[in-house]
Order: C-alpha cells, then sequence, then structure tokens
C-alpha cells in the first residue's frame, strides 16, 4: 500500500507524508475498525465500499449547503468532493464534514485550497477545529462562519 501510494504522482508529497503519519498512528491505536477480520470480502471490495459511502455522505452535506445558499452543486463542487474521497480521506474522517461543508458553501473552490486544508486538519492532535485558524491556514475568505 505504501509503496503505491508513494508512487501516485497525482497526490500532493506532502499531504502524501502526513498521510502516513496519521496512518501510522491510526494503526498504532488499533483504528481499522473497517478492516475486520470476520468479513470475508476482500480489502478491495471494502475500500471502494468506504469510499462510497464516503461520497454519499460529504455530497449530501454539500448539497444541504449550496440548496440553503439556492445555489447548485456544480461540476466544480462535485470534482472537488471527488477528490477529497478518492485521493484524501485517508486520516482526515472526523473532519470530513467541515470540507465537504466548506466546499458546498463555495469557500473552498480550489484543489489547492482543499489541499492546504487537509494538510491544516492532518497537523492537529485533537478533533477541535479552530474554524478562523483553518480559513487563515486554507486562504479561505469567509464573511460568516
Amino acid at each position: 500500500m505504501v509503496k503505491a501510494t508513494m508512487s501516485n504522482r497525482h497526490i500532493n508529497d506532502k499531504i502524501k507524508l502526513a498521510g502516513f503519519l496519521k496512518l501510522l498512528e491510526m494503526v498504532g491505536k488499533g483504528d481499522f475498525t473497517f478492516l475486520n477480520n470476520n468479513d470475508s470480502r476482500s480489502l478491495e471490495e471494502k475500500l471502494k465500499e468506504h469510499v462510497a459511502r464516503m461520497f454519499e455522505k460529504v455530497y449530501r452535506i454539500a448539497n444541504r449547503e449550496v440548496l440553503q445558499k439556492k445555489s447548485i452543486l456544480d461540476n466544480e463542487k462535485t470534482q472537488l468532493l471527488k477528490i477529497l474521497v478518492t485521493k484524501y480521506h485517508m486520516g482526515i474522517d472526523t473532519h470530513v464534514d467541515i470540507l465537504a461543508i466548506y466546499i458546498g458553501r463555495s469557500l473552498i473552490r480550489t484543489r489547492s485550497q482543499l489541499e492546504d486544508a487537509i494538510l491544516y486538519l492532518m497537523s492537529l492532535d485533537s478533533q477541535e477545529v479552530n474554524l478562523e485558524l483553518f480559513e487563515q491556514n486554507c486562504g479561505i475568505q469567509n464573511q460568516v462562519n
């Protein structure tokens, strides 16, 4: 898994490193509940299901935000959500809702902002997020939190 990720040129190197640190932390804590040994499905099947569930979750959250703004979940937002769940979701499961909200509100508009947001969230030692610091570190301009 490590070799495959390291050779993937589509993932930012800083995020790869932060992800591996989170992965080691998760292994140390035994936080791989979706890899239950009593399940007969292959690892690939489990990961596909995990990613599909996560996409459904972030899509619903982002869509709720755009509906509140009387907007639409356009292709750019959908692409950011796809990038989030297919490339960068590992290690930020507890913060994925925040990212979906910010994408839905058009506060995270680019892949670069998404990567900055992910790096910031991966650097946190707790689940608590100071939204003001988060926005400052990610170049997000928000009038109302």
